[in-house]
């Protein structure tokens, strides 16, 4: 229970710092006498985006390495796609609605025509200029994610194949392989001035979900001692600082090449010492409660925001700006778990049975009464 308490809580914060930096753009951020240096530290939240990234590199993979490290069959395909769909796309789909219901006929910035909610629906919004950055603008990290679902089988399949030939260090080198390819896309859309509609997309963060993936690798089936987990958390947790401290005041070429894979890479360390234990801070019952609901807050922080600012509700004080929509989002992220994201899991799980008990008494007695 350990593990997914601890990683329940790093949802949590991460989640509460994303949200801040949103809540902080329409507020605080324009403040004439606005402390700079707290500007600076609250901009860099926006790197907890990354522990997302991270963690679904590293849990969504382990089925695949689990089955190359203990010579396990291959997941199935069909079951993991299908599990996928239910666990994203109903609650993202109210979500969509409920954006585009918020903002039609406003003429606000973010509003999107009725035609093209299907760009949204799935997940295309990034790659066409006329879709980016409407309705919803955070989604914008979730159509990443969802293009790595995807590949997922695939990336599974090389690393069983890599791992029963080469051991556990040929997940590794895939892992590696996945960073290089990304890096060297950022280098190039860099050097060329790719368009924002490029480079939103599953390759310019690939290193940092390989990052996952190398944690998920390299730890499965191994314990690590309390000393090892403190290194881990310390180091991981000074390079997470770093890497918003060098991109504050802005990087050059390098770090429009590597964007935040040493944040990444910092991640992976905390992921791992906390699967072993987590820190009591993480484990606590309402920050564990908003990282199991994260998906619900992600989801419905921002329409949160503006409808606030549209009904003219939204506070002129930054930190009760920032609790209004936290407070709301959370409660909306509450409903959409129990009304949405588990009963539609619970009835999964119920189809699933019902095939089972088919598949094992396929022509059941009739009554002779």
């Amino acid at each position: 229970m350990n593990r997914a308490h601890g990683l329940d809580g790093l949802r949590g914060a991460a989640a509460l710092a994303v949200v801040l930096v949103h809540a902080w753009m329409y507020s605080g951020k324009n403040d004439i006498g606005r402390n700079e240096t707290l500007h600076d530290v609250i901009s860099e939240g926006r790197v907890a985006l990354m522990s997302f990234f991270v963690m679904s590199g590293f849990l969504v993979i382990l089925p695949w390495v689990r089955a190359a490290i203990d010579g396990r069959p291959m997941p199935s395909t069909r079951r993991y796609l299908g599990k996928r769909a239910a666990r994203i796309l109903p609650a993202y789909w109210v979500a969509l609605v409920g954006a585009y219901v918020l903002l039609q006929g406003t003429n606000h910035r973010r509003e999107a025509e009725l035609g093209d909610l299907p760009y949204f629906a799935l997940f295309g919004q990034n790659y066409f200029d006329h879709t980016r950055a409407l309705l919803n603008p955070p989604t914008w990290s979730l159509a990443v994610e969802v293009s790595f679902y995807a590949l997922i089988p695939v990336f599974g399949w090389i690393i069983i194949q890599a791992v029963r030939r080469g051991g556990r260090k040929a997940a590794l080198a895939v892992a590696a392989v996945l960073m290089a390819g990304g890096i060297a896309f950022n280098y190039a859309a860099a050097v060329g001035e790719w368009p924002r509609t490029t480079t939103t997309t599953l390759p310019a963060f690939l290193p940092v979900f390989a990052c996952g993936i190398a944690a998920a690798a390299l730890t499965y089936g191994r314990t690590l001692g309390r000393p090892w987990r403190v290194v881990l958390l310390t180091a991981g947790t000074a390079l997470v600082i770093w890497n918003g401290w060098w991109h504050h005041d802005g990087t050059a070429l390098l770090g429009d090449v590597l964007l935040d894979f040493p944040a990444g890479i910092g991640f992976a360390f905390i992921v791992v010492a906390l699967v072993e234990r987590a820190p009591k801070v993480l484990t606590a019952g309402p920050l564990r409660w908003i990282g199991i609901v994260s998906y619900g807050f992600y989801l419905w922080h921002m329409p949160v925001l503006y409808g606030l600012r549209l009904y003219d509700q939204w506070p002129e004080e930054p930190w009760r700006a920032y609790l209004y929509v936290v407070v709301l989002s959370l409660a909306l992220a509450t409903l959409s778990w129990f009304g949405v994201e588990r009963w539609v899991a619970s009835e999964g799980r119920a189809k699933s049975t019902s095939r089972t008990r088919r598949r094992l008494d396929p022509q059941p007695s009739r009554s002779t009464a």
